[in-house]
C-alpha cells in the first residue's frame, strides 16, 4: 500500500510540476520548485533516490514524503495516504504545467505533439480552434483530418471533437488517454 501511495504521489508531483522527472535537470528543477512553493528543501540526491534514478535500498522518510505531499496541496504524507485509503485522491484539479489554450493559437501556427508509445503529430491551426493534421506517425489521426480542440496540455489527454475525415460523419477522439501528451510545441507563423 505504501509503495502504491508513493507511486501515486510521484505522479501527482509530476502533474503539478508540468513535466516528468527523468533527467538530472528535472530533479534540480523540482528541488527549486519545492523550495519556492512550500519553502522547504529536498536535495537533488534525495529526489533521485526516491524516483529510482539512483539505485538505493533506503526507504524514503515520512518527512520527505510530507514535503512532496504539501507541494501538491495536502497537509502532509499522512493526509495524502488517508485520502488515498478512502479513495478521495482528487479526480478534479486545476491544470498546471505546459498548456496552450486553442484560443491563443492563430491561423497558420503549427503544433507538434508527441505521446507514448512513439506517437507524433504535426497540426496547423485553421482558426477558430480548428486544426488540420499535416503529419502523423503511429497515430490514429491521419494527414488531412480536421478537428476542434480547446486546449493542449502536457501530461493530459487530448480530446478532439468534430473530427472529420473524408466522407465519414464527424467523430470525437481522445489521444494519449493513459499518460497524456508528452510534448506540446508551438511554432508561430510569421506573417
Amino acid at each position: 500500500m505504501n509503495d502504491e501511495c508513493i507511486e501515486i504521489l510521484k505522479r501527482k508531483v509530476e502533474e503539478k510540476l508540468g513535466r516528468q522527472v527523468l533527467a538530472s535537470t528535472d530533479f534540480s528543477f523540482l528541488s527549486s520548485k519545492l523550495s519556492e512553493t512550500v519553502k522547504e528543501n529536498l536535495s537533488v540526491s534525495t529526489l533521485k533516490r526516491l524516483w529510482g534514478y539512483v539505485v538505493c535500498d533506503s526507504v524514503p522518510s515520512s518527512g520527505t514524503l510530507s514535503i512532496l505531499s504539501r507541494y501538491i496541496g495536502y497537509n502532509g504524507w499522512d493526509d495524502f495516504c488517508s485520502n488515498y485509503r478512502w479513495g478521495i485522491i482528487d479526480d478534479s484539479d486545476f491544470l498546471s504545467g505546459n498548456q496552450i489554450p486553442a484560443s491563443k493559437i492563430n491561423k497558420g501556427d503549427k503544433l507538434e505533439l508527441s505521446w507514448d508509445p512513439d506517437r507524433r503529430c504535426t497540426l496547423v491551426c485553421l482558426g477558430n480552434e480548428r486544426f488540420r493534421v499535416e503529419e502523423s506517425a503511429n497515430s490514429k489521426l491521419r494527414p488531412g483530418d480536421t478537428f476542434r480542440a480547446s486546449i493542449f496540455c502536457v501530461h493530459q489527454p487530448l480530446f478532439v471533437t468534430d473530427l472529420r475525415r473524408g466522407d465519414c460523419p464527424p467523430r470525437t477522439y481522445v489521444a494519449a488517454r493513459r499518460n497524456g501528451l508528452r510534448e506540446v510545441k508551438l511554432s508561430v507563423c510569421l506573417k
